[in-house]
């Protein structure tokens, strides 16, 4: 029993609760962890229980248990935090933390000393284990945990749960947008993992790395596996918990990455019947959100716009979130309601929840539900920019910069992850503005990027915007074009329900014909029967190479040169011309053929003066405005008769007209000498819709000429006002570095000492003022010591105010050396000096640095020729047992200070 075999029956009695823990038992878990407390001889003892208990709650998705439970642990083990901390809170501790990690770099940190003493090592492994349930209801509280978890490392040495604190800090620096940084820890968490061979904290460390830091800097489908890679592990260890959250997570980036929602789907299925296996409240149900929404998107659920199936029910479960403040499923849950609500064009369900979602940021912090959310959020508010006033007008514009400038800073980092979401962003934004060549170019790079990097939703959301700017252009061809491609990569994706939506709201409008969504090639396969002589075909590839390669250019030489060279390489032509109208004339503007390598551009030949090209079909077309095919010039009734085709006899021939708004911009003409019946009618349509894209661009590049001849001008001007400025301009930089560098200076003296370099009495004052708060606040200790230097004033007098100056330098760097990292040495007036030390548990502490200090100072001085000795006589007061105020401690430590003076100096008082 408990009097006879106390230490094997309490062994027996946490082996059994941890055992029920695994199995699921939680109610037995409850029983005989009570039965053991009631029995436990020492708080290291009940240690045990509680965390035990810890891990049943956070499986079971109670929250506020495990935040209750901890807290009250913690204060156990004198460690007391705020219940409700303010994010002034936050910040004084990051302060201080940072202030602690001075000079300190993540390899010093790895070679820290293990800890020693069990009751921090207790109070860390709590610490750790109510870390996610604490992330998830009080943001604040979790960071401050996080940061005291530093300190205490760093002052104290680490132990085999080091790698979850160093994991947090760095997702915390990521947060804070310090992301080379925040990876530094981050690796230095997996370092420290092999150190200590931590297995039981491994599957959590590989979580925390990969969910909040390691997306930050890598490619996010690079942290897949690791997370398949954690839930095994967690599985092999017994961290069950977290081997659900790694499932959790992994389906979320899954998602987010742009995995095909099938095999998603049957993967999450197989997760969700672990985590109802292993009772995990709070995993299934966060990834019950995300799977509902998966369910809606591959036509598995009759509410598309609701989070409302077989797995998951929005109208039940809102309220238990609210009620529970479960602040990261409730962003959740909005984040996929507005990405749902926009994809199926109910932008004002979408702009509502995503509002809501914006409440509940900061329980997702540092996950990809950030970006994500930022991302979708100004498409949003963008999608329905003008039917705003013209206030709102300038309120989106705005947001949506501000989250710019987010993505921006994520993508210098990640570029895979979010450069593409950036470019369709401004493609948005240009598009809302009117500035038609921008949103031209930035949906392309857009398309380009998500493509190269593998998020084909975000491929098709971006070809899906982009034929829906070429629909409001009035350009159904190219709007086509990029429906089809949209079409086809949400069927990549398995979106079934996106791809019915999108063929039910076009099909009219842009003519698909062919059911199961594949790009426009189809249109064209007869073709390749038809002609059967080897010449390439058309099809959608070309076409979005085409497109792409025209629409992202806007310097007409370049235009011209991509044109012909695309149409030679695609088209079935030997020769391509492309001409424009001047003064009545057609000019040669560019020219190739297969016969030569180069593409001649810009020679402005006149077609009068040259026999290479047919000017009876040129003069036509550019007349009539119609295309003109021949099968075989040669023997054309209508066009025998041209100079050109009775010398040359070519066989396929096709003339058409590039025309934007009405007006002619010039003419193609694409010629085959070898094989008849090259062009026909299907290719002259699809022909007509890179002619649509081509028509654009010559518009553009003609604004974009203009705008370089003005450029130039303004240049020129400028360069006459440059020179006059530049002189004046380097002056004032001169002027401005002086000033600078007598402000700091100017700083520099007011707060501290011109003699010593020690801070001042001003600034001493207000660093104290600072810590006394943090005391009384966090409820530590702290304590004064008035220092007056014995037998100062007999080297003063006898030898000169130069080597009293000297002794009171060296004194100084004497005083610095002894105290601990984080206390502070002023130097108070003449030959008085104060230290406040914080944090201060035991006064021997406090005996050991005085001690170290009248030790050090008693040590000879080598004054040039001549040398001396000072000791010292140090008074104590200590927070909060001798005063709660600045003036009341020092008065005090001053008088002890005068008592250690008059019973023979060279020793320490306490008040």
């Amino acid at each position: 029993g408990w009097k006879n075999f106390y230490e094997l029956t309490h062994s027996l009695y946490v082996e059994a609760a941890e055992v029920a823990c695994l199995s699921g038992d939680y109610n037995v878990v409850e029983q005989y962890t009570e039965i053991a407390l009631n029995n436990s001889k020492t708080i290291l003892d009940k240690i045990k229980l509680y965390e035990i208990r810890i891990i049943a709650y956070t499986v079971q998705n109670e929250k506020l248990k495990v935040l209750d439970t901890a807290l009250f642990v913690l204060k156990l083990l004198k460690m007391k935090f705020p219940q409700n901390p303010r994010l002034a809170d936050v910040l004084i501790s990051l302060m201080k933390t940072k202030f602690m990690l001075i000079g300190k770099q993540p390899a010093d940190l790895f070679e820290l000393p293990e800890m020693t003493d069990l009751f921090l090592s207790a109070a860390l492994r709590i610490m750790v284990r109510m870390g996610m349930a604490t992330y998830m209801l009080n943001p604040n509280l979790f960071l401050l945990i996080t940061l005291k978890a530093v300190r205490l490392y760093v002052r104290y040495g680490n132990l085999n749960s080091s790698p979850i604190g160093y994991a947090a800090y760095g997702m915390l620096l990521c947060c804070i947008n310090d992301i080379d940084s925040g990876y530094e820890f981050g690796q230095l968490s997996l370092k420290l993992l092999d150190k200590f061979d931590a297995k039981e904290y491994r599957a959590q460390t590989l979580v925390l790395y990969n969910s909040f830091i390691s997306s930050w800097k890598l490619s996010a489908k690079s942290t897949l596996n690791e997370f398949v890679n954690a839930y095994s592990i967690g599985q092999e260890t017994g961290q069950l918990d977290y081997a659900c959250t790694a499932a959790c997570i992994h389906s979320i980036y899954a998602y987010y990455s742009g995995q095909n929602l099938i095999e998603l789907e049957r993967k999450m299925s197989q997760y969700n019947s672990f985590m109802h296996n292993m009772k995990n409240k709070e995993t299934l149900t966060t990834q019950s959100i995300y799977h509902q929404a998966v369910l809606n998107l591959i036509g598995s659920s009759n509410n598309i716009y609701y989070l409302k199936g077989k797995v998951y029910d929005e109208d039940k479960m809102i309220p238990i979130h609210l009620e529970t403040k479960d602040r990261n499923n409730l962003c959740d849950v909005y984040i996929n309601k507005a990405i749902l609500a926009y994809l199926f064009g109910e932008y004002e369900k979408a702009l509502k929840n995503s509002a809501i979602a914006e409440k509940y940021l900061d329980g997702v912090s540092g996950t990809l539900s950030i970006p994500v959310f930022y991302f979708y959020n100004s498409l949003i508010m963008l999608s329905g920019f003008e039917h705003q006033s013209l206030f709102r007008k300038k309120q989106i514009l705005n947001k949506v910069s501000s989250s710019q400038r987010k993505m921006k800073k994520w993508a210098k980092h990640a570029e895979s992850n979010f450069l593409h979401k950036f470019y369709l962003v401004k493609a948005e934004q240009a598009r809302v503005l009117g500035k038609t060549l921008k949103a031209i170019n930035f949906y392309e790079k857009a398309i380009r990027l998500a493509s190269d990097n593998g998020y084909i939703q975000e491929e098709a959301l971006a070809n899906e915007l982009a034929a829906k700017f070429y629909l409001y252009l009035k350009n159904k061809r190219i709007a086509k074009v990029y429906m089809e491609q949209a079409i086809y990569c949400y069927i990549l994706w398995g979106a079934t329900s996106k791809v019915n939506y999108l063929k039910g709201l076009y099909s009219q409008i842009l003519g698909f014909h062919n059911q199961d969504g594949t790009p426009i090639k189809n249109m064209v396969v007869n073709l390749e029967n038809e002609i059967d002589k080897g010449s390439m075909v058309l099809d959608t590839a070309t076409i979005i190479k085409a497109t792409h390669a025209i629409s992202g250019e806007i310097k007409l030489e370049e235009l011209l040169k991509k044109l012909v060279y695309i149409l030679l390489e695609n088209a079935g032509a030997q020769k391509v011309c492309y001409l424009v109208k001047k003064e009545e004339k057609y000019i040669v503007q560019a020219e190739g053929s297969m016969d030569r390598n180069d593409i001649e551009v810009m020679k402005e030949i006149d077609i009068e003066n040259t026999m290479s090209l047919p000017k009876k079909i040129i003069y036509y077309v550019g007349r009539s405005r119609n295309s003109v095919i021949l099968e075989n010039a040669s023997v054309s009734e209508k066009c025998k008769s041209d100079p050109y085709i009775a010398a040359k006899k070519p066989k396929s021939i096709m003339c058409m007209p590039v025309i934007n708004k009405g007006n002619l911009l010039g003419i193609l003409y694409l010629e085959n000498n070898l094989i008849q019946g090259v062009f026909n009618k299907e290719r002259i349509e699809i022909l007509k819709i890179i002619s649509s894209q081509l028509a654009i661009s010559m518009e553009n590049a003609a604004l974009y000429a203009n705008l370089e001849k003005s450029e130039k001008e303004l240049r020129r001007n400028h360069e006459k006002l440059e020179e006059l400025v530049e002189e004046r301009t380097a002056k004032l930089k001169e002027e401005i570095v002086e000033r600078k560098k007598a402000e700091k200076l100017l700083e520099e003296m007011a707060n501290h000492d011109n003699l010593t370099g020690l801070p001042n009495r001003k600034l001493f004052y207000s660093e104290l003022k600072n810590s006394l708060q943090l005391a009384k606040e966090n409820k530590f200790s702290l304590a004064i010591l008035f220092i007056d230097l014995d037998g100062f004033k007999m080297i003063n007098d006898t030898l000169g105010h130069s080597s009293g100056d000297i002794v009171l330098k060296i004194v100084s760097q004497r005083l610095l050396k002894t105290v601990r990292e984080g206390d502070m040495v002023s130097r108070f007036g003449g030959d008085e000096f104060i230290i406040f030390m914080t944090n201060v548990h035991q006064n021997n502490t406090i005996r050991d640095v005085c001690k170290n200090i009248i030790n050090e100072i008693s040590k000879k001085i080598v004054l040039g020729e001549n040398y001396g000795y000072v000791s010292v006589s140090i008074g104590v007061s200590i927070f909060p047992d001798h005063g709660d105020n600045i003036e009341e401690l020092i008065k005090k430590a001053d008088a002890a200070m005068y008592r250690a003076k008059n019973s023979g100096k060279n020793k320490v008082i306490f008040t």
